[in-house]
């Protein structure tokens, strides 16, 4: 199945807290805080969950395989001609000659004219057959595809079948997705195939794009163990020779590297999460005998934890199947559909817990359609483990958690290369992307957040995949906002905004005060970043005003007027943003930095402007090239006058002194443009206004023809935009039928 204007943050201080925690009463009802770990441990346990989980999902890199060298983008040019509907996976683990054999019905349906069927399976799967609808079939094998002639050229909406037989020794499937191990002196057996080695221990089509509607597994192992796996228990045959086949049965759409198997000695226990009044969803626990006193407690968490996560995201995604958590020996944990797999070491972990159980909406019932977008599947849950902090101990202890998995490290989020698994699962999709939904819901507020979050998931793309534009339209639809600018530089950009701020309150008018505030970006490595910024002003008399600023250059002035003093300004008091700051002694600064532009033969003056310091000020310029027909007056005045002569951007620098002794400075490198004469109806820029300007324009409006040079030129109504109405008001005034142009 495949998948197919600036804003202002919305952060009423006092009132958003206070209806939040309101909110909270309402969506939390069966949690209390008495149930849930102190903040301190929080932290700790969601810092190792993260590490342990990347580092257990990457362990799959060996070399020897080469696995994971090349891989495309999506499915091979092949592979994107079909469609996988449903798998059949049969397994035999054979532990006394350690001998894994089985084989793997797909059906697939045709979108494009296909002849040759690619399925992914690494060399150390031994194919021995292969059927075409249940026929011998011919096919051949490289190191990393199994290609199957299918004899003549399907056309879309065609189905067809494959049967893949084959086996493996443990030896080298242990190398990749499989291990074989053992836990108290007992055997173990389990799987761990993100990001995509399911094909080294079944053939498949590996990619997340692909999701097969339904599967079936049928797993034979030695009868004193038991296996789990996703979806339902349909039978379980202890056939009397030392094996017992277990079939597991999958009816929602499923990810090859969400497929599970557990084996081992488990002991099992059954808990049941309410849905309806009348209607519950099976919670099962498979837990190594071992370590069932030391996760009791910690277990009995996952029941009011899936109630709580779903009245925040909407109903548990697999009501009809179950939720189940499996003990293997891998490190981490992973979120296998309706049975995530749990570590020893995890097992006792809260944060892990609801880290996991959150996948099943953020990644397994919407899946990143590539891997490019992996931060939709592990920021998402990241962010899932900060709003259930924030549920059970308060919103102090939110911004906690998020102050201690603060990301300044190098990268975006959004994976670029995805060759290999370190790559996919950096730390920096775990925590910056949780930190970018907790500016996203700094940026859009509450409502339209947790709006947007639910409808999200419950689009056309549920039991889908999804990429970062999917998730931003449906932000964008819930805000009324768009948030092209905050993905574009949160999701797909790199670094953290830096800034240094100033201020200063000073006397004005009747008896009140202009405060006066100057924020800096001063990243020298990244862009300038594009956010709203919260401030709040505390008064001589202690009252609290909170502000919004919107921010996007590296030298922005604020000036407000208070009936007050401002005693005291805080940046950002509830850190909404993923940033560093300073706060520095307001001194002698130069405020006109962004000069306007000029136009050549036009008259153009700007006076510099300064704060702080002792006045009179002075005024010199160092040197430079001021634009050809201006000059500079300098001394107490700091003016730039005179008529420009040539259209070019010129650079020059000015120093500003004060009168304190020694004199305080401030010294900045400007840039002045200075653009053409707009001749309005010249579009061709040959100096006159003629027919062959109509053509032009016309040519530019119905033909993608060049625009205007400069475009202002065919704006002949001075309406802001050029359009047909230009034309037309060309054409009249070049038959004398109308007026000229509008300037």
């Amino acid at each position: 199945m495949r998948a197919g204007t600036c804003a202002r943050m919305r952060l009423a201080p006092a009132r958003v807290a206070l209806l939040f925690s309101l909110l909270c009463l309402f969506v939390y009802p069966t949690l209390a805080a008495a149930d849930f770990p102190p903040i301190d441990q929080v932290i700790r346990d969601s810092k190792a969950a993260h590490e342990a989980c990347r580092q257990g999902r990457a362990r799959q890199l060996v070399t020897a395989l080469d696995v994971g060298a090349a891989r495309p983008r999506g499915g091979t040019p092949l592979q994107e001609k079909y469609d996988v509907n449903y798998y059949r996976l049969e397994m035999k683990f054979d532990r006394a000659n350690a001998i894994v054999s089985g084989n793997v019905t797909m059906t697939a349906e045709v979108v494009a004219p296909l002849a040759v069927c690619q399925i992914d399976c690494y060399w150390i799967v031994n194919v021995d057959s292969i059927k075409l609808n249940g026929e011998p079939a011919s096919w051949w094998t490289d190191s990393r595809l199994l290609h199957i002639d299918l004899g003549r050229t399907y056309a879309p909406g065609e189905v067809f079948q494959t049967q893949v037989f084959h086996h493996g020794v443990e030896e080298q499937l242990a190398w990749a997705a499989l291990f074989f191990d053992e836990y108290d002196g007992q055997p173990v057996i389990g799987n761990l195939s993100e990001p995509f080695y399911a094909c080294a221990w079944w053939p498949c089509k590996d990619y997340p794009n692909d999701k097969a509607d339904s599967l079936d597994i049928y797993i034979t192992y030695p009868a004193n163990l038991f296996c789990s796996s996703n979806g339902n228990l349909i039978s379980d045959v202890d056939h009397g020779d030392g094996f017992r086949t277990t079939h597991w049965s999958v009816r929602y759409p499923i990810a090859t590297y969400l497929v599970s198997v557990a084996i081992a000695e488990f002991t099992h226990w059954r808990e049941w999460a309410q849905r309806t009044p009348t209607d519950s969803l099976p919670v099962d626990y498979w837990v190594y005998p071992g370590l069932v006193p030391q996760i009791a407690d910690a277990y009995a968490f996952t029941v009011p934890a899936i109630d709580t996560l779903s009245r925040i995201f909407g109903r548990y995604p697999f009501p009809n199947e179950k939720y189940a958590m499996s003990n293997f020996t891998w490190g981490g944990a992973m979120e296998h559909q309706t049975n995530t797999s749990m570590s020893p070491g995890m097992s006792e972990n809260v944060m892990t817990i609801v880290h996991e159980l959150s996948h099943q909406w953020w990644g397994d019932m919407i899946t990143c359609r590539d891997w490019h977008h992996i931060w939709l599947n592990e920021g998402f849950a990241t962010y899932s483990e900060a709003l259930m902090v924030e549920a059970m101990l308060g919103t102090d202890a939110l911004h906690s958690y998020m102050n201690a998995i603060e990301y300044y490290g190098p990268g975006s989020i959004y994976v670029r290369d995805t060759t290999y698994a370190w790559n996919i699962l950096d730390i920096i999709v775990y925590d910056k992307g949780g930190w970018v939904l907790h500016m996203l819901r700094g940026v859009i507020g509450d409502e339209a957040f947790f709006t947007g979050l639910r409808n999200y998931g419950a689009s056309p793309l549920k039991y889908g995949t999804a990429v970062t534009e999917d998730f931003q339209y449906y932000m964008e639809q819930s805000s009324g906002q768009d948030l092209d600018w905050f993905f574009s530089e949160w999701v797909y950009g790199y670094g953290n905004p830096q800034y240094e701020y100033m201020w200063q309150s000073v006397p004005s008018g009747e008896g009140g005060y202009r405060l006066d505030l100057i924020i800096k970006q001063v990243q020298t490595e990244f862009e300038v970043f594009a956010m709203p910024i919260q401030v709040m002003y505390r008064l001589d008399d202690d009252s609290e005003i909170y502000d919004t600023l919107w921010n996007d250059r590296a030298f922005m002035l604020y000036q407000r007027e208070f009936a007050q003093n401002v005693a005291e300004v805080h940046f950002d008091p509830l850190n909404w943003i993923l940033k560093g700051f300073s706060e520095q002694p307001f001194a002698l600064t130069i405020v006109s930095r962004d000069l306007p532009a000029g136009e050549e033969t036009k008259p153009y003056y700007c006076e510099l402007a300064a704060l702080g310091g002792v006045p009179p000020y002075n005024w010199t310029f160092l040197g430079g090239d001021i634009p050809y027909g201006l000059n500079f007056t300098g001394g107490e005045q700091g003016i730039i006058e005179g008529v420009p002569t040539y259209p070019a951007t010129f650079y020059f620098t000015i120093q500003l002194t004060d009168a304190s002794t020694p004199p305080a400075g401030d010294v900045f490198g400007f840039a002045l443009k200075i653009n053409p004469t707009v001749h309005v109806g010249d579009c061709d820029c040959d100096g006159r206004i003629a027919l062959t300007d109509a053509v032009y324009l016309v040519n530019y409006i119905f033909a993608s023809g060049p625009a205007p040079n400069p475009p202002a030129a065919g704006d002949l109504d001075c309406s802001g935009f050029v359009n047909i109405s230009d034309a037309v008001h060309l054409i009249l005034y070049l038959f004398d039928l109308g007026p000229g142009p509008c300037r």
